[in-house]
């Protein structure tokens, strides 16, 4: 997707005349407020919600300004390798632009700090919350699957139950839902029941060999071992 700023046009999403527009190749004009909500995409062919938020910045120019100035921190932190402060930083910038209902500046923002090595279960959630505001839903749903997973692997039960709430409004029945619940309880429990791995259960593969926050088969680990052999 490319596109450029023009001096003065009528908005093809809101249809107001705008002086920061910018031209959007299967939308038209798209003025700077529409561009940074993601109003346009439910105008569009579908597209891949990651590579228009990267993107983003250059579309327009003083989107491009906007999504500098409010990282420029966050950046600066990154470099002395603060990760999690400038993890901290992303998000909180991140949170200030779905307030100000710039959602897909939001999620460019977010998108950015998934480059950050470490925990990355917030930075995912809040994407899901960035895709809601554009009512993309299956990328939402996507989100909120990726971070409850992330939650529930890093053992942060809460976080893990507030996702797994909103994903139940979303998409009621879904089978990961039932999964993560019942690994939910093990955790609760203390009782790890299931490979981690393979995901067969206890009674299927006999005693699983258990951690601090996860559990594996004898087999899981045999082929483990195995591949630690294997010629490169």
């Amino acid at each position: 997707m490319s596109g450029s700023a023009t001096e003065s046009s009528v908005c093809s999403v809101c249809g107001q005349v705008s002086p920061d527009s910018s031209s959007l190749p299967g939308v038209g004009q798209v003025c700077l407020g529409c561009l940074l909500a993601g109003r346009f995409l439910g105008t569009a062919d579908a597209q891949c919600l990651r590579q228009v938020a990267c993107q983003l910045p250059e579309l327009n120019q003083a989107a491009r300004q906007l999504i500098e100035q409010v990282t420029s921190e966050a950046k600066q932190l990154a470099k002395e390798k603060q990760i999690a402060q400038a993890r901290d930083k992303f998000l909180q910038a991140a949170r200030t632009l779905l307030t100000d209902g710039q959602p897909l500046a939001a999620a460019t923002v977010l998108f950015r700090a998934l480059g950050l090595p470490g925990q990355a279960t917030e930075v995912y959630e809040n994407l899901g919350q960035a895709a809601l505001a554009m009512d993309r839903k299956s990328d939402a749903v996507q989100h909120f699957k990726t971070a409850s997973w992330l939650a529930l692997h890093s053992r942060n039960q809460a976080a893990c139950r507030r996702i797994l709430t909103t994903l139940a409004e979303l998409t009621p029945g879904d089978s990961w839902i039932e999964k993560a619940q019942q690994d939910l309880k093990e955790i609760d429990d203390g009782e790890i029941e299931h490979c981690q791995i393979c995901g067969r259960g206890a009674e299927e593969v006999g005693p699983l060999i258990r951690g601090t926050a996860a559990a594996i088969c004898t087999s899981c680990v045999k082929e483990v071992m195995s591949l630690d052999r294997k010629p490169s």
